[in-house]
């Protein structure tokens, strides 16, 4: 793999900070600034890999910049904060590749077929109403008649696996297994035959890697993962920690974007595009991962 210089902008969040880990662990140079700092080029690198440290260098300079704000500072937040950032690439002309962190949860699947690249758009609250602004904000950019940007959308399915000790992690998954590890019992809503597309956080900062050092990274793929209903994670679960799983009628309090019909990912585009073999499969990994309680 060749040296590329990226810029991750959301460090500090569960996506971003796997990105930059990731990416150091691979000799890339790498430049970072948490959501709450201010982008600007000239700003001073924040985190580099152990290359060695570089002041001053220009984020301009990097191959990619990489986005991975999250959708839980608010939609007003979220798509000022993106806007902000993308009006500071125009002004300066920005010429390169962006990387943007999006969900396969926004898409509205037809029956008993898989979200493709092409399925209807149908976001379910504020966090999907986020992630679509953001698709829609880089698509316009990407048109500007200033500089030269190709934005470049992965679409995540439900990720899992916590591996830069973050202290909030995403997907129903992670959330079940944090509510298993307090002895909390498990509940969802009754349907849960629903299919999801399951993919550990290794295999996607893996996979989205190696997508933008191919040779032709799509400008919207899925990052495809092993499929599994939510009934069949919820057993696992409480098979591995002991707590009950219960499926109950729907109530005011569940977050539906969790549990509402299939959202599992076509792979077509992806195994076009790259030949990838993950390295996780769910029942596995989590049969080897450690208990942070003693079971009664």
């Amino acid at each position: 793999m060749k040296k590329n210089i990226y810029t991750i902008i959301g460090t500090d969040t569960y996506f971003g900070a796997h990105m930059l880990k990731h990416l150091q662990a691979m000799k890339q140079i790498v430049i970072g600034c948490t959501q709450g700092e201010p982008f600007r080029y000239e700003a001073e690198s924040i985190c580099v890999s152990d290359l060695g440290k570089y002041e001053d260098m220009p984020a301009v300079d990097g191959e990619w910049i990489v986005i991975c704000l999250d959708p839980g500072m608010g939609f007003e937040a979220y798509a000022a904060k993106l806007k902000g950032i993308l009006d500071h690439l125009r002004a300066r002309e920005f010429i390169g590749d962006i990387c943007f962190f999006s969900s396969a949860a926004i898409c509205m699947p037809d029956a008993d077929q898989p979200i493709s690249e092409t399925s209807a758009i149908y976001p379910r609250n504020e966090h999907d109403l986020a992630l679509v602004t953001g698709e829609n904000l880089l698509s316009v950019f990407g048109c500007s008649n200033k500089g030269y940007a190709v934005p470049h959308i992965m679409r995540i399915g439900v990720p899992y696996g916590n591996e830069a000790d973050m202290k909030a992690v995403d997907g129903f998954v992670n959330k079940m297994i944090s509510e298993a590890e307090n002895n909390v019992s498990l509940k969802i809503p009754m349907g849960g035959e629903a299919k999801r597309s399951l993919i550990h956080i290794s295999d996607i900062c893996r996979a989205v890697t190696q997508l933008m050092n191919s040779e032709n990274c799509p400008m919207l793929v899925n990052i495809p993962g092993e499929i599994k209903t939510i009934s069949e994670v919820g057993h696992a679960i409480s098979r591995k920690y002991h707590v009950d799983f219960i499926e109950r009628g729907l109530n005011l309090y569940d977050e539906l974007d969790f549990f509402a019909g299939d959202q599992y990912l076509s792979d077509e585009l992806f195994n076009e595009s790259l030949k990838y073999e993950r390295q996780y499969l769910f029942d596995s990994w989590l049969s080897e991962k450690p208990m942070l309680y003693a079971v009664n």
